[in-house]
């Protein structure tokens, strides 16, 4: 799937409330502007957790990697479609490194959660191998665990179809990018 086919779905679907997650750096902020922008829908960015995408009302698009870990308690509501972002996990660390930013201690975050809700036991990976990367737990929970429960739709979405948006930026282009700038 490339970018065009993506919104081409989104418009045949009549998918009005659009929540777009996956690890950070990923390309979750881009892909929520662009959709944001090509559907005319309000933009949400950083949503925590559930209660606070039911509410938002009306077309929109929220971005919320955050969220990754939560996707599958969505309930079903008409219109609602999720678009996980996966991206090489080697890309999102040098990404991470180029910010800066450390390791992103997932134990004490969502992925904490994960574990205390007892997941853990429905034959996923052990998530609490310490030399496991967080975008590679959350890309792997994803794939292993919640795409398979949801209980609205979803799209796998790659971080690569990105680059077909007129928009995108080569990744010498982003170099002096701070962690937000897309453009």
């Amino acid at each position: 799937m490339n970018y065009s086919q993506l919104l081409q779905t989104i418009q045949s679907k009549k998918f009005s409330k659009i929540l777009v997650s996956g690890p950070q750096r990923s390309g979750t902020t881009f892909l929520s502007n662009v959709l944001s922008e090509d559907l005319n829908y309000k933009l949400h960015d950083e949503l925590k957790n559930v209660d606070d995408f039911l509410s938002v009302k009306g077309e929109s698009v929220s971005q919320a990697p955050s969220m990754s870990s939560l996707l599958h308690k969505i309930p079903e509501q008409n219109g609602v479609v999720v678009i996980f972002v996966s991206r090489n996990c080697n890309d999102i660390i040098s990404s991470c490194e180029k910010l800066k930013w450390g390791e992103i201690n997932w134990n004490n975050y969502h992925g904490g959660e994960i574990a205390e809700r007892g997941i853990l036991k429905l034959n996923c990976p052990n998530y609490l191998n310490k030399n496991a990367h967080s975008s590679y737990i959350k890309q792997n929970f994803w794939m292993s665990h919640q795409m398979h429960v949801m209980k609205v739709p979803y799209i796998n979405a790659s971080y690569d179809f990105l680059q077909d948006h007129p928009k995108f930026k080569s990744k010498d282009q982003r170099a002096e990018f701070n962690a937000k700038q897309i453009f």
